[in-house]
């Protein structure tokens, strides 16, 4: 499941490069397609990671922004919207390929006991929602915007 929405994702991004998009505002609000791709990948995946155990890069969110998924995104979108599209994509597959090293990794026993003490779900349902969930939320849109649908 990891791999095909993986996969999915990457086509998704291969299409946009050929008509060179990845950069161009609009793919999501003013965000450009790049701007979705470190949302997904770089904060939320890299959570996802993180929460198994993968080595990636740790982003200490403030604290005064919790929970507010609306100024998280934000302040995640100002952290990363200088970066090189090329930083972007590497540091993308790199988070993708940790997730799945250690979603292989885990023991069943692992993949059902909750990672983290403030909230009940299992692991297997973290990496579900931020990958196999996450996508979809933005396909759509992009698809439109690249005039796919």
């Amino acid at each position: 499941m990891l791999e095909s929405e993986w996969a999915t994702w990457e086509e998704l991004i291969s299409r946009a490069a050929a008509q060179d998009r990845l950069t161009e505002p609009g793919a999501c609000g003013a965000w450009s397609f790049k701007d979705v791709i470190a949302h997904v990948s770089l904060h939320y995946q890299q959570f996802d990671a993180e929460l198994i155990g993968g080595d990636v890069r740790h982003v200490q969110v403030p604290k005064d922004i919790a929970f507010d998924f609306q100024r998280r995104n934000e302040w995640f979108h100002e952290q990363d919207r200088d970066r090189t599209l090329e930083d972007v994509l590497a540091e993308a597959l790199q988070v993708h390929r940790e997730i799945v090293r250690r979603a292989r990794g885990l023991s069943p026993e692992e993949l059902r006991k909750a990672p983290v003490d403030w909230h009940t779900w299992p692991a297997w349902r973290w990496v579900v929602h931020l990958t196999h969930e996450h996508y979809p939320e933005h396909v759509p849109g992009i698809r439109a915007w690249m005039g796919l649908d």
